[in-house]
């Protein structure tokens, strides 16, 4: 049997409120920048699992997913080989408060808002394919949805 390489897969979240708002957080590991929630994927979970998961532990809030927005792979020394799923969710419920642990801080701002803070550079190219309501969402198919097997599109 051949030997894969480890592969690290995170879920990062646009999560938006009122049709308009979207959370942004800062991360104690780089509180210069503005960046969508997101975390590691655990051995079980499926990707709306990780993404809910994720939200209320690092900002309190409950949401729902909808799809899939797009992937973003990295491959670095300390890191490895890196996969980023992008979920899409709905805010649904709760204050918003940064854990302190992970998340410093942790805000809705609208697009204009957002784009005018210092982000990443995907949360700034996700921010405006957003604006310009060029954003893709695949969404979870029906007869292939499933806790074990999922197929978006």
């Amino acid at each position: 049997m051949k030997n894969y390489p480890k592969i690290n897969i995170g879920i990062g979240g646009i999560i938006i409120r009122d049709k308009s708002k979207i959370l942004l957080t800062r991360r104690k590991s780089d509180p210069s920048v503005w960046t969508i929630p997101s975390g590691y994927m655990e051995k079980d979970e499926n990707l709306f699992e990780t993404i809910i998961r994720e939200a209320r532990e690092e900002t309190n809030i409950v949401i729902r997913p909808k799809g899939i927005a797009g992937m973003r792979q990295r491959i670095t020394e300390k890191e490895g080989n890196n996969l980023w799923i992008i979920a899409v969710a709905d805010y649904r419920s709760g204050k918003v408060t940064p854990d302190n642990y992970e998340i410093l801080e942790a805000q809705f701002l609208t697009l204009p808002e957002a784009l005018k803070e210092k982000t990443t550079l995907v949360t700034r190219y996700l921010l405006k394919m957003l604006l310009k309501n060029k954003l893709q969402i695949f969404l979870p198919q029906k007869n292939l949805d499933q806790k074990q097997y999922r197929l978006f599109a």
